[in-house]
């Protein structure tokens, strides 16, 4: 039901169809508050954990595994296969990581699985015993962090007492980890003092 009233709002809204629109907006958040109560009222919530909501029902609504398959596997489709170092000692990471991913599709056949889903590898080893853990991750989002900004501009004006010109400009490109000294030692660099004055 979330699925077909998606559609349609995409549909209204490519028809340029306003009367449509509002109501199917109006029934698409009754639907979502129903299936979720923490989508019911008016509060604020996260972006990602909506889409996520959203992506996640439009798959199980259009997932064609078979009934049998997919009543055999735990009830959040995203689960990990975990592989220790004893097991898959003579097989390939590229073989166990296919073989993960089959069994992920077995039970996971929607056009949102083939349009969003990846999985991710990881490996974990005690530096003790030297057994290894492979972890094989499906996943429809992942979250990156937002780069910050490691050089910032400072722009500064020295002025002098003694001396002609009576100020100088400087514009410097600093990294943001700079102490004051380094701030120092820059500004004395590009104005030719001493930066112990």
């Amino acid at each position: 039901k979330v699925t077909k009233t998606f559609v349609q709002i995409f549909q209204a809204l490519w028809n340029n169809s306003s009367n449509t629109t509002s109501k199917l907006l109006y029934d698409f958040k009754s639907i979502i508050s129903n299936l979720n109560k923490q989508y019911s009222g008016n509060e604020q919530n996260d972006a990602q954990e909506f889409l996520l909501f959203l992506i996640n029902t439009i798959h199980d609504e259009l997932n064609l595994a078979t009934a049998q398959r997919y009543r055999q596997k735990p009830k959040n489709s995203l689960s990990s296969t975990t592989i220790s170092s004893q097991s898959s000692s003579s097989i390939a990471s590229s073989e166990l990581a296919h073989r993960a991913w089959s069994e992920y599709i077995d039970a996971n056949q929607s056009i949102i699985t083939s349009t969003f889903s990846a999985q991710l590898h990881s490996t974990l080893r005690c530096n003790q015993c030297k057994q290894e853990s492979k972890t094989f991750e499906p996943y429809l989002l992942l979250s990156l962090p937002i780069p910050q900004k490691i050089i910032k501009p400072v722009f500064i004006t020295v002025v002098f007492l003694n001396q002609s010109p009576k100020q100088l400009h400087i514009g410097l490109c600093l990294p943001v980890t700079n102490t004051v000294k380094d701030v120092r030692e820059a500004i004395a660099q590009q104005s030719n003092l001493d930066p112990n004055d």
